[in-house]
């Protein structure tokens, strides 16, 4: 499988500044909204990037002036284990954050030559990721980070079966049971010099647990109470033969999604296209007298895919489209209805969304 290194990143060094400097291929093009998250809602972590046009070859540059390359520390200092469990801890929340953004972890350069640390401090916490919105027409990009990040735990000096173990847990349980190894190791070699802090941490804990059980209690009270006062005002209606009654619809049938290039929550979420699922049957593609949510981009079909509400539950289906349709990167099947997650990454050809149930 080929990966993001098929193409070189260069080095520019001027009087002002220097930068990282990677063209585009013939068949690669840039990912808009990810180049818009990126110039605009940059995650923490992410090296800051541009576009520029040279010789009529797009690139993409970042400017690394302030920052120095890990392979570099590598070479002229020894990494504690500390520090270097620090560093891929990090790493790998970075990878998790990003990829709630539509940021894939298999767009992400994780070569020692290519990550970084402030100048300043070296600390952990100024690691920058380089992350390429790049997407190609005749290749993929490499979804498996645990091989990297197995080599720079190698090339940091860490002992080999901490090696062995990132692609057992990454085969297991992904990046979160990473970040949660790195973590947990870290803290073992220096057990008895945070004893005091975790002694804290520990009372933190109990009177937040005894906080949550009181606010548990008072929002059981408080429910308790409102159901008593329904049933105080309301009573069951009388009927007879005759009589016709009204009633109460399910809420549940009339629940409302949004589809949102940002993530919910964040100001991303407004800026990007939004739309909201109000109809029981709704639409996507390219064709505008027929759809619901119109999108231009190339490799949309003329009616991509269909969201149905039934319930209180959303079912989407993939109407045959040559690109395809992905929920939480699976592909569909064709013409296949498959029920959504309340939460969740949907794609239309390379257009993704996220989801939500309101």
């Amino acid at each position: 499988m080929n990966t993001t290194m098929d193409i070189a990143l260069h080095k520019e060094t001027d009087s002002f500044a220097s930068h990282l400097i990677r063209p585009l291929a013939q068949d690669e093009y840039i990912v808009q909204y990810q180049l818009h998250l990126l110039l605009r809602h940059r995650p923490p972590g992410l090296l800051a990037c541009g576009i520029r046009s040279r010789k009529s070859t797009c690139e993409v540059c970042w400017d690394i002036s302030e920052v120095i390359e890990l392979e570099q520390i590598i070479k002229t200092t020894q990494i504690e284990r500390g520090k270097a469990l620090a560093i891929l801890a990090r790493m790998v929340s970075i990878l998790i954050d990003s990829d709630d953004r539509l940021l894939p972890a298999g767009q992400f350069v994780l070569d020692s030559k290519f990550i970084f640390l402030s100048r300043k401090t070296c600390a952990p916490d100024s690691l920058q990721l380089i992350f390429l919105p790049i997407r190609s027409g005749s290749k993929s990009f490499s979804r498996h980070p645990s091989e990297k990040i197995a080599l720079l735990a190698q090339d940091m000096g860490l002992p080999s079966e901490i090696i062995v173990t990132i692609s057992d847990l990454y085969t297991t349980g992904g990046l979160p049971a990473l970040q949660s190894f790195f973590l947990v190791d870290k803290q073992e070699p220096d057990r008895q010099k945070d004893k005091n802090k975790k002694r804290v941490s520990g009372l933190r804990g109990l009177l937040g647990k005894a906080a949550a059980t009181v606010g548990e209690k008072l929002a059981y009270g408080l429910k308790a109470a409102w159901t008593w006062l329904i049933d105080e005002k309301q009573s069951p209606p009388e009927t007879s033969d005759n009589q016709t009654v009204l009633l109460a619809a399910n809420p549940d049938d009339y629940r409302i999604a949004l589809l949102s290039e940002g993530q919910p929550g964040t100001p991303a979420e407004n800026e990007g296209l939004r739309a909201f699922l109000l109809t029981d049957e709704f639409v996507i593609g390219r064709d505008i007298k027929t759809c619901d949510l119109r999108l231009t981009q190339p490799g949309i079909g003329r009616q991509h895919a269909r969201i149905v509400r039934r319930s209180g539950s959303f079912f989407i289906t993939d109407l045959g489209s040559r690109n395809g349709t992905r929920l939480d990167d699976q592909r569909l099947l064709k013409n296949t209805e498959v029920l959504m997650p309340e939460r969740c990454i949907v794609q239309f050809a390379d257009q993704a969304f996220y989801f939500q149930v309101d």
